[in-house]
C-alpha cells in the first residue's frame, strides 16, 4: 500500500460517518465534502491503485474498468471520485492518455454537472 492510499484509507471512518447520516447523498452534499473524504473508500483505492503502471499498456481496459465502476453515473460519490482521478495532473499534462479517456472524462463531467 502506497503512502497516499494509506492516507486516504485513514479517513474511511469520516466517510462512513457521513454516509450514516446521508445514506443517499446528493451531488451538492458530495461537492461540499473534502475530496480526501470522498476518496476514502477501500474499493475505490484498490481500483485506483490497480491502474499504477498500466495506462501505457492497457488504456482501453482501464477506461472500461472506470466506466464499470461508475456505472449509470447516478452515484455522486463515484462520479466525483472518477472525475477527480481523470482530471489529475498525470491526465492534465498528458502523461496518461489513451483511447477513450477524453470521451469518458466528458461523460463524467456532464454527469457531475447534472448531479449538482
Amino acid at each position: 500500500m502506497n503512502k497516499w492510499t494509506k492516507v486516504a484509507l485513514d479517513r474511511v471512518g469520516l466517510l462512513d460517518e457521513f454516509l450514516k447520516d446521508n445514506p443517499n447523498p446528493t451531488g451538492k452534499q458530495v461537492k461540499n465534502l473534502k475530496i480526501q473524504i470522498v476518496v476514502a473508500d477501500r474499493g475505490w483505492q484498490e481500483l485506483r491503485g490497480s491502474f499504477v503502471g498500466t495506462w501505457k499498456h492497457t488504456p482501453e481496459e482501464n477506461v472500461k474498468r472506470l466506466s464499470d465502476y461508475v456505472g449509470d453515473m447516478n452515484d455522486p460519490l463515484k462520479v466525483r471520485r472518477v472525475l477527480n482521478y481523470l482530471t489529475g495532473s498525470a491526465f492534465r499534462i498528458g502523461i496518461v492518455e489513451g483511447s477513450g479517456v477524453e470521451e469518458l472524462r466528458k461523460k463524467i463531467r456532464n454527469s457531475w454537472k447534472k448531479l449538482q
